[in-house]
């Protein structure tokens, strides 16, 4: 799929657009919850309406992103990060697989449902659930 078709049918289960100056906790979480789903793809540089507004060229979205996969999701992700340019601006298409070791977290022990995210946002309390079993029943 190509990153028009990505804008052209806006924010849904595997689609989701973040403005260019975004925090790595809101990252990890749609990445959790595309890994903890069927997968998707995050675009940076988009806003919720699908406008366009690109992100930093000097910044090293790769890395950044990368990092965020590797530190801040239990277990660690492996993402694909592309740069393209639509209308001059840059935009970065992260691409999340489903999940093998389901369920992901957050390090704040968050696991997270696709759109709407309503749908199953559960704060995992010490010590609930106790096993890997009982935390991937929450998910599947």
């Amino acid at each position: 799929m190509n990153i028009i078709d990505l804008l052209q049918q806006g924010e849904n289960a595997s689609v989701e657009f973040k403005e260019a100056l975004v925090r790595s906790e809101s990252i990890a979480k749609e990445m959790v919850a595309f890994a903890n789903t069927q997968g998707g793809h995050l675009l940076i540089g988009v806003t919720d309406d699908g406008s366009v507004k690109g992100v930093q060229e000097d910044k090293n979205y790769e890395e950044y992103i990368s990092n965020i996969a590797r530190n801040n999701i239990i277990p660690a992700l492996d993402v694909v990060t592309d740069s393209l340019t639509v209308d001059h601006k840059k935009v970065i298409v992260v691409s999340i697989q489903k999940g093998k070791d389901k369920p992901y977290q957050t390090l704040n022990r968050n696991y997270l449902a696709p759109y709407p995210k309503m749908a199953v946002t559960a704060q995992i309390a010490s010590g609930f659930p106790d096993s890997k079993a009982e935390k991937r029943s929450l998910l599947l």
